[in-house]
């Protein structure tokens, strides 16, 4: 058994199956550089901000207005003149358009990096999420993924996209475990909104396998990897009892 300990986003005590979330963007290029590259970026970007608006839609029927709020702000960034602007420069000078949309999205999350502003450093993951999603969409690669379980299980990834966590299955995702974050992040508030028990705990992806057992006690900020039996019972219970 490991035990770690970490940030508490939101609070509950779950146990449940590990499964690790990969990135839905990978290394190999599918769109052919003989077609015409403004056009690529042009339709990727129609097609993420519709995207985008059914996913407003969607939460202004079942969630509170903040996370509506979170993905109309990601409509605004899928088309934010600068990034777009400096895409289409790259692109005229020969580059594809993923890569070029890359580059102008990395030129402006190095700049928010470099600030010394929380609150400004904490929309960095917004940019990330939206600039993938583009990515994603000039590859032809689905972006929302729905992920189906046949039994309770606890998502483990890198990085809490706010579009991921609005998709989650909470019937069978239990808890989340993020290697990266911080409560007053976006994803913060749809996490708790959805009231999904969660931390971020540095170096989990890679410490945690698909299949481990895990208890997340968010209460205490501990989570257990393949304890025994008997202490998942006695912690769980603890719980119910609180």
């Amino acid at each position: 058994m490991k035990v770690y300990e970490g940030i508490v986003i939101n609070l509950g005590i779950v146990y449940g199956k590990a499964y690790k979330l990969r990135d839905a963007i990978q290394d190999d290029r599918k769109t052919k550089s003989n077609i015409d590259q403004l056009a690529v970026l042009e339709t990727a970007l129609a097609k993420s901000t519709q995207r985008l608006q059914e996913q407003i839609t969607t939460s202004q029927m079942l969630y509170p207005d903040a996370v509506s709020a979170i993905f109309e702000a990601h409509k605004l960034m899928v088309n934010d003149p600068l990034i777009i602007d400096r895409a289409k420069e790259l692109i005229r000078s020969r580059h594809s358009a993923y890569d070029s949309y890359r580059q102008a999205a990395d030129e402006v999350i190095e700049k928010f990096l470099r600030l010394d502003n929380e609150y400004i450093r904490n929309r960095v993951i917004d940019i990330e999420d939206t600039t993938d999603r583009v990515l994603a969409t000039i590859e032809d690669v689905e972006y929302d993924r729905r992920t189906a379980f046949g039994e309770p299980t606890i998502l483990v990834v890198e990085k809490m996209k706010p579009s991921l966590l609005l998709g989650l299955d909470k019937d069978m995702i239990v808890g989340l475990i993020s290697e990266t974050g911080s409560y007053n992040q976006h994803s913060g508030t749809i996490i708790r909104t959805r009231d999904i028990p969660a931390m971020v705990i540095s170096g989990s992806y890679n410490s945690i396998n698909d299949g481990d057992r895990i208890l997340l006690d968010a209460y205490k900020g501990h989570v257990y990897v393949n304890p025994d039996q008997q202490l998942a019972n006695r912690i769980l219970k603890e719980g119910d009892d609180d």
